[in-house]
């Protein structure tokens, strides 16, 4: 046990489940592929993986349906080298809470960062995200030549034409 522990370093399980090693590969692999999907503008896969009542909130506080979040996603996304680390799975039966960071670069070579929380819910048997809340930054020279932390960035800004193509969300703040 305790080696297999050390393998999943930073994934809790809030509570013990039969199925919670199983439940724990699925929602990790699951995770993978909503990264691979943001990657790729993979919506086919988004459309498999989202909860017909799937919401998203975005960095300035706009909370975006399904179906603005898969035409959002079919854009092809500007961000370039997105990795994602310090996974945090937290299980709690039928529900689960994913929280994790995120590195990328702009076009221009600039680098970004963020986090997010996503939550899975099991329906019908299969998990499926039923929320997300991003939450990006991108560096403290935007937020000085941009807006204030919780306006949009200005659209002169070269970063916010750059992250409007990413799939992450229609709108940025800079938080």
């Amino acid at each position: 046990m305790e080696q297999s522990r050390s393998r999943f370093r930073g994934l809790r399980e809030a509570m013990q489940t039969q199925t919670a090693p199983s439940d724990l590969a699925v929602l990790l692999r699951l995770n993978n592929d909503y990264i691979e999907s943001v990657k790729t503008s993979n919506v086919k896969r988004f459309r498999e993986i989202l909860a017909d009542d799937f919401l998203c909130s975005l960095p300035d506080g706009t909370l975006i349906d399904r179906t603005r979040f898969l035409e959002q996603s079919s854009k092809p996304s500007a961000i370039g080298s997105l990795q994602v680390d310090n996974v945090n799975v937290r299980l709690m039966g039928d529900f689960a809470i994913v929280h994790a960071r995120t590195t990328f670069t702009l076009p221009d070579g600039t680098p970004g960062s963020g986090r997010y929380t996503d939550v899975w819910a099991r329906r019908n048997g299969q998990w499926v995200a039923v929320f997300r809340a991003r939450h990006a930054q991108i560096n403290s020279d935007t937020i000085h030549r941009g807006a204030s932390r919780h306006q949009p960035l200005v659209p002169e800004d070269p970063h916010a034409a750059a992250l409007s193509h990413d799939p992450f969300c229609a709108r940025r703040c800079v938080y």
